[in-house]
């Protein structure tokens, strides 16, 4: 079926990027392509993208191509993958309203993505900074 060719096809693009997806991320075309993957190959296959890439997430969200990825990366997280994933952006938050393009995707993450004690998270550390991040790090200890 046309699914077996397409995972069979994106199957071949994640060889060729494994271990390569941070640099790859960046540029223009490449981009792109790594969000086809996202879009059309298995959960499986999503999971490798997720995995090589999530640990870049604020890096890939400052980028003026990656950041197209970095929300389709946090529109595409599961329940499971959410707090660890905001566990992640603490003492961030700062960094990416800086940066125009972080800002965009830090805007569309509070939006789209954050539940309300999360958005209250985000909310706390962009009024108090990364005071308030170390805090509620060494709270969770």
């Amino acid at each position: 079926g046309s699914d077996e060719k397409r995972h069979e096809l994106v199957a071949q693009l994640l060889e060729l990027f494994k271990g390569r997806m941070g640099e790859m991320a960046v540029r223009h075309d490449t981009s792109r392509i790594i969000q086809s993957i996202l879009a059309f190959g298995s959960e499986e296959q999503r999971q490798v993208v997720k995995d090589e890439l999530l640990p870049a997430f604020v890096r890939l969200a400052e980028d003026k191509y990656a950041r197209f990825l970095a929300m389709k990366l946090a529109r595409g997280l599961t329940k499971t993958e959410r707090e660890p994933f905001f566990h992640g952006l603490r003492g961030s938050i700062m960094t990416l309203v800086r940066s125009a393009h972080g800002a965009d995707v830090l805007d569309f993450v509070y939006q789209t993505v954050a539940n309300s004690k999360q958005k209250l998270d985000m909310m706390i550390e962009l009024l108090h900074g990364k005071e308030y991040a170390l805090l509620s790090f060494l709270r969770m200890r």
